[in-house]
């Protein structure tokens, strides 16, 4: 039987083994020994930006750095350099401007670090398309029970978007000039 030991404030109680075995679980698998090594990789990156800049821009660099981590946190995690500089601007670190500039390579080389940490990019996630036409088509056709009707609303529906194409393919082709010059 587990033994358990009580917190110096005295409000609750560890189960010592159970701890004991997360932390062998954590090690087996490597999660805890990666996170470790990967955040210590972080933080060199961290220290060696540190040592080749001033004061301010090392201030920065460690706002900025906080911020990173607490998107790493976070269930969406993007790295992008427009969510970075305004999570950081709002910390008080560098503006997304300061980060894209030609002098904040030392930013950017941070959100990079960070980034490839969590197996992202510095890019924008692309957002899933929520609904398209053929989609919300089919939608409609799914909620309607009589066949007969379904197939008038269907053939309608194909109707609709054969027109819309056409329509497109149209307004591409809509910029025409006409010359208006007397010709005598």
């Amino acid at each position: 039987m587990a033994k358990q030991y009580s917190q110096e404030e005295g409000d609750g109680f560890i189960n010592v083994a159970n701890y004991i075995e997360a932390q062998q679980y954590l090690n087996d698998s490597g999660v805890f020994e990666r996170g470790i090594a990967e955040l210590t990789a972080n933080q060199e990156v961290l220290q060696s930006l540190k040592e080749s800049t001033g004061k301010r821009t090392s201030k920065s660099l460690d706002i900025l750095s906080s911020v990173l981590e607490k998107q790493s946190e976070k269930e969406i995690k993007d790295f992008s350099i427009v969510t970075i500089g305004k999570l950081s601007e709002q910390a008080g670190g560098p503006s997304t401007q300061t980060i894209r500039n030609k002098t904040g390579l030392h930013y950017q080389t941070l959100i990079s670090a960070w980034a490839d940490w969590n197996n992202k990019t510095m890019k924008k996630p692309v957002k899933k398309q929520l609904h398209t036409a053929e989609s919300g088509d089919m939608e409609i056709l799914k909620n309607i029970t009589e066949p007969v009707l379904r197939a008038l609303v269907g053939t309608i529906l194909a109707e609709r978007n054969k027109y819309r194409s056409q329509l497109n393919t149209l307004k591409q082709h809509a910029n025409v000039t006409i010359d208006t010059r007397d010709r005598t």
